[in-house]
């Protein structure tokens, strides 16, 4: 077999018919590099860099996708390079990117045919900076950009998980936290009636996401600080990938309701028989109810009920996240400075600032 890589002609929408058909065959499939996620994600924050969509085959047939952009800069505000990055790395908390392979067997032919399209004079470039990696991912073998003056790749969060086994109840790991848990959730939906759900419409999505962006916000800015949602462009990503990753069978947006009206949300995403947890608020009034530990609870059980295999609480080393589990894994980094003269001098470069090298970085990152 011999993989040939093209360049994508008309983006995304040239890529609806088969993108997320390789994405459900692939190794470990994540939401955050579906056609519905990168599609909105490069309509919103793609502009001025150059999209290199790429479609792996063999013959006529489909095996593997990645989709990376090259944008222009200055390294240190002098140097000017051409960089390289994932579309999805930045602004919206993706994780699990990769070079997307169909079929098992075929990863070290498709890394080989990555590596030598890059080292094509059109396809250059001088610094790669790929975030969003977990361990296991294809792009952080060395070969995978082509050749190179420098390879790093670090640690720079942390991202817990849970297994999800049939037969087993889902409980928090501390007996008299678990009987919180369960005492607060009666309280709040068998006698105080509340409703959990799952959103299944997008006349629902509006509302649900209303709630998470002002009560996400008035938590943290109680706190001081800005808030995930203080941008206009990441409110308007959530409303435009949410419809998106409905129609897609991949949204998990899931409420706890008064009424009409929701007094806890969490934005997920579904791929792969995992739940991805990606942003969750409450209503302050409600705090002393424990909104947030009641709705986590009854998604969990959902999600075992469904047959999801493993719930992912994304990065981030925050307490509530380990009394539920004590597994976890790194998210992954990988810089790498490229070929020739001007490859050299970013190695130099980031050296010298402290940004090329093995060394782990712990703190949170905002989503």
């Amino acid at each position: 077999m011999s993989i040939e890589i093209d360049v994508v002609e008309g983006g995304f929408a040239a890529a609806a018919g088969w993108w997320d058909s390789l994405l459900d065959r692939s190794m470990r499939p994540s939401p955050f590099a579906s056609h519905a996620w990168l599609g909105t994600w490069w309509d919103l924050y793609g502009k001025d860099a150059r999209l290199l969509l790429l479609r792996l085959r063999d013959g006529a047939r489909e095996v593997g996708g990645g989709a990376f952009f090259l944008r222009a800069r200055r390294l240190k505000g002098v140097l000017p390079v051409r960089e390289l990055r994932l579309v999805g790395d930045r602004h919206a908390g993706s994780e699990g990117l990769d070079l997307l392979v169909a079929e098992r067997g075929l990863e070290d032919e498709a890394v080989r045919a990555l590596g030598h399209f890059f080292t094509t004079a059109e396809q250059a470039w001088d610094v790669a900076h790929l975030e969003g990696l977990r361990p296991g991912a294809l792009l952080l073998r060395p070969e995978a950009l082509g050749k190179s003056s420098s390879v790093s790749v670090r640690a720079v969060n942390r991202c817990p998980f849970l297994r999800l086994q049939t037969g087993r109840p889902v409980t928090p790991l501390r007996k008299h936290f678990a009987s919180r848990v369960a005492r607060k959730s009666r309280r709040l939906i068998d006698r105080g009636g509340m409703r959990f759900a799952r959103c299944s419409s997008e006349a629902e999505i509006d509302t649900l996401l209303g709630a998470l962006f002002a009560d996400h916000q008035r938590r943290w800015q109680g706190r001081g600080e800005r808030g995930a949602f203080a941008a206009d462009a990441k409110r308007h990503f959530y409303r435009r990938v949410a419809p998106a990753l409905l129609r897609a069978g991949r949204l998990e947006l899931f409420g706890l309701w008064e009424g009409e009206r929701p007094r806890a949300v969490l934005f997920g995403a579904s791929a792969g028989g995992t739940l991805f947890y990606l942003q969750s608020a409450f209503d302050p009034e409600l705090a002393s109810h424990g909104p947030g530990n009641v709705l986590m609870f009854q998604i969990l059980r959902e999600a075992q009920a469904r047959g999801f295999e493993r719930f992912d609480f994304m990065k981030g080393d925050e307490s509530y996240k380990f009394r539920w589990t004590t597994e976890e894994e790194p998210l992954l980094l990988r810089r790498t400075a490229g070929r020739g003269w001007r490859g050299r001098l970013v190695k130099a470069a980031l050296t010298l600032s402290g940004r090329l090298g093995d060394r782990p970085a712990t703190s949170r990152a905002s989503t």
